[in-house]
C-alpha cells in the first residue's frame, strides 16, 4: 500500500514505513525515483524515459514490490485492458497518439484546434494540469519559461531573443515577431530550415580501340546530388544577459552546410567522371567561397559512391533585411581522356 505525496510517496517495508522521492523535470515527469536504505546508501528503484508525448521507452524495470505509476506529468498510468492511458481527471490521455480520449470540456476556448488536442501539440513548453485548460510552464518567480521567442529590430535588423514575448501582439515596439525556433530565423532570412536536395544526372563517352583494331564508343553514367543545411548559429553568453534575456541567448549568424555526392559507372573504370568544386554564397555585395573535400572520418556510403563536403557562416552582422542570399553548389571534372562531356553542373538555392 502506497501514500503519494508531492515529492514522493510512503510505503510499508516490513515492518517500517520508508520514503521514495521521486527527481522530476519542468514538466512534472518522474525522471527517477529512489529510496534511502537503512545504510544510507541510495537505492534506485525506477528511471523513466519520455518521446514528447508521452510515451515511454528504455524504462528500467521497477522493482516489483515498489513499481511506480505516477509518470508522465506526474499523471497515474493506467494499464488496464492494455490501454496504457494517463489519468487526467477530465479524461484519460493517450501517450501513443499524443491525443486525448474525449472531447475537451473546454473546447470552446481554442476553436481553432481538435477538441482532442494535446496542449495545442507543443508538450515541451505547455501541459494540461487536469484534462481542461492547457497551462505555460511557469518559473519561481511567475514569469514564463517557455513562452520567450526571437524578434527583430526593425532599426538594425537585427535578431534578439526576449523572454516575454510569445507574439506580434507583446512584441516591443519597433519589433518584428520571427516566431519560436532558431528555424524561423532562418525562415526570414529566406533560406530553407530544412535540408533542400539538388539531384542531376549525366552522360560523358570515350573513344578507345577494340580487340578487332576498330573503335568502340565507351560511355560514362554520372549521378550526381547536392544538399544543403542552413542552421542559425545561436550561443549563451553571460555578457549579454539581460533581465529580457536571462541566459543571454544571442544570434551569431547563419551556417551553410554542403554535401555533393556522386557515383559514376562506365566500361572503363579509368574514365569514371571525378568532380570537384566548391559551395559559394552570395551574400548581398559579399562572396564566400569553401572548397568541397573528403572527410577523414569513416562513414556509410553507397560503393562507388565519392562524397565532398564545406561550410561557410555568414556573421549576423551581415545579414541586413531580406538580403539577397543564395547558394551554389559548382563543380567541374577532372577526368582525363574523355572525347566529350556535358556541362559542369551548377546547383543553386536563393532566397
Amino acid at each position: 500500500m502506497h501514500l503519494h505525496t508531492g515529492e514522493g510517496r510512503l510505503r510499508r517495508a516490513g515492518q517500517s514505513i520508508r520514503f521514495d522521492y521521486n527527481l522530476k523535470d519542468h514538466l512534472g515527469n518522474t525522471r527517477t525515483m529512489f529510496t534511502i536504505t537503512d545504510n544510507n546508501d541510495i537505492q534506485p528503484l525506477q528511471s523513466n524515459h519520455y518521446y514528447p508525448f508521452g510515451m515511454r521507452f528504455n524504462q528500467s524495470a521497477s522493482y516489483a514490490s515498489t513499481e511506480n505509476r505516477y509518470l508522465y506529468n506526474g499523471k497515474e498510468l493506467q494499464e488496464d485492458l492494455g490501454l496504457n492511458w494517463y489519468d487526467y481527471g477530465a479524461r484519460f490521455y493517450d501517450p501513443a497518439i499524443g491525443r486525448f480520449s474525449t472531447v475537451d470540456p473546454m473546447a470552446e476556448s481554442y476553436y481553432g484546434l481538435s477538441g482532442y488536442n494535446y496542449v495545442g501539440n507543443n508538450p515541451i513548453r505547455r501541459i494540461d494540469p487536469d484534462g481542461r485548460m492547457m497551462s505555460e510552464i511557469y518559473d519561481l518567480g511567475g514569469n514564463g519559461m517557455y513562452a520567450p521567442d526571437w524578434v527583430k529590430n526593425k532599426e538594425n535588423d537585427q535578431f534578439e531573443w526576449m523572454d516575454n514575448v510569445n507574439s506580434q501582439a507583446n512584441s516591443p515596439e519597433g519589433y518584428e515577431y520571427i516566431g519560436a525556433s532558431d528555424e524561423d530565423v532562418v525562415e526570414d532570412v529566406g533560406l530553407p530550415a530544412d535540408a533542400s536536395t539538388i539531384k542531376y544526372g549525366k552522360r560523358s563517352g570515350s573513344l578507345q580501340g577494340d580487340n578487332g583494331g576498330g573503335i568502340a564508343v565507351v560511355k560514362t553514367a554520372t549521378n550526381m546530388e547536392g544538399t544543403i543545411d542552413v542552421d542559425a548559429e545561436v550561443s549563451l553568453k553571460k555578457d549579454n544577459v539581460t533581465s529580457n534575456n536571462k541566459m543571454g541567448k544571442t544570434f551569431e549568424g547563419i551556417s551553410v552546410n554542403a554535401s555533393f555526392s556522386q557515383e559514376s559507372k562506365s566500361g572503363d573504370s579509368n574514365l569514371n567522371m571525378k568532380y570537384k568544386g566548391n559551395l559559394i554564397v552570395r551574400n548581398g555585395k559579399n562572396k564566400q567561397s569553401s572548397l568541397l573535400t573528403s572527410s577523414s572520418e569513416p562513414s556509410i556510403k553507397q560503393k562507388g559512391t565519392n562524397v565532398t563536403s564545406a561550410s561557410i557562416n555568414i556573421p549576423a552582422n551581415q545579414i541586413k533585411g531580406r538580403n539577397s542570399i543564395s547558394i551554389s553548389i559548382r563543380v567541374g571534372t577532372t577526368t582525363q581522356g574523355l572525347l566529350y562531356y556535358p556541362k559542369p553542373p551548377e546547383m543553386n538555392w536563393s532566397n
